[in-house]
């Protein structure tokens, strides 16, 4: 049975019906009535999913939510640290997830595509798509999720470059260390970090990712045999990178 009533500024729908109970608030007493009507019949039908939590958070809770509970244990959470901040900082992120709809989004996308690339808006769309299917699945926010609804758009042609001739030349000489004046202070040019030439040079010679260079220990190096073992790769599985003779001086 629906009970209308009126609080304040604002009329008070409530419903319960075979052992639930819904309530929601709205301005006019005829939408308060239309909606219990709606409950009432998707509860009968079997068919009722409660979208309080829907609208009560906005977007921007679940991103926050997300990167609290399942970001911060994932690998590589740093960087999707920064693309979570960067997405809650845009005006999307104040809108109820209630109110999230496939056209909006869609005009989201194409916003977007005015700033970025096409492949920096599907990473976004994919992270979006996972926040929103999580709070889905896990955290009882029942609602249908937009991202399925809209064409993605095309990814960049992918990237395959070698440094040309000269390039790594002159990369390696502005990575020199930089030296100090008789004040102290370093000179214009060069690099402050020592570490930073031979890090260069130790990934050109092994396609080794950042992280998994900054990761080695030296019990991981084994220069009488021309070889390191990274023990957490990407895709979690432990890896040997053979060494050039460059790399082994370099190191």
């Amino acid at each position: 049975m629906a009970s209308i009533r009126q609080r304040g500024k604002f009329w008070e729908a409530r419903v319960r019906r075979e052992g639930q109970t819904v309530s929601h608030s709205f301005s006019t007493k005829a939408d308060a009535r239309a909606w219990s009507t709606v409950i009432e019949s998707e509860i009968e039908r079997g068919i009722f999913l409660d979208r309080t939590e829907a609208e009560k958070n906005t977007l921007g809770d679940l991103l926050q939510r997300y990167l609290a509970d399942v970001s911060s244990h994932k690998k590589g959470h740093e960087i999707e640290r920064y693309r979570l901040e960067s997405l809650q900082r845009d005006p999307i992120a104040k809108i109820k997830v209630a109110g999230l709809s496939g056209k909006l989004m869609a005009q989201w996308r194409d916003k977007r595509l005015k700033e970025v690339s096409g492949s920096t808006v599907n990473r976004d769309l994919n992270l979006i798509s996972h926040v929103i299917n999580v709070a889905r699945k896990e955290w009882g926010v029942h609602v249908e999720n937009p991202i399925a609804m809209i064409r993605r758009p095309p990814e960049n042609r992918a990237r395959n470059r070698r440094l040309a001739s000269g390039e790594e030349e002159r990369l390696l000489a502005e990575l020199e260390q930089s030296t100090r004046s008789e004040r102290g202070t370093f000179e214009e040019g060069g690099s402050r970090n020592l570490w930073v030439r031979p890090l260069v040079i130790l990934a050109l010679e092994t396609a080794m990712r950042r992280g998994e260079l900054l990761s080695l220990n030296w019990s991981d190096v084994f220069l009488a045999d021309c070889f390191v073992r990274l023990h957490d790769t990407k895709n979690g599985d432990p890896r040997d990178v053979p060494l050039s003779k460059r790399a082994i001086d370099t190191a």
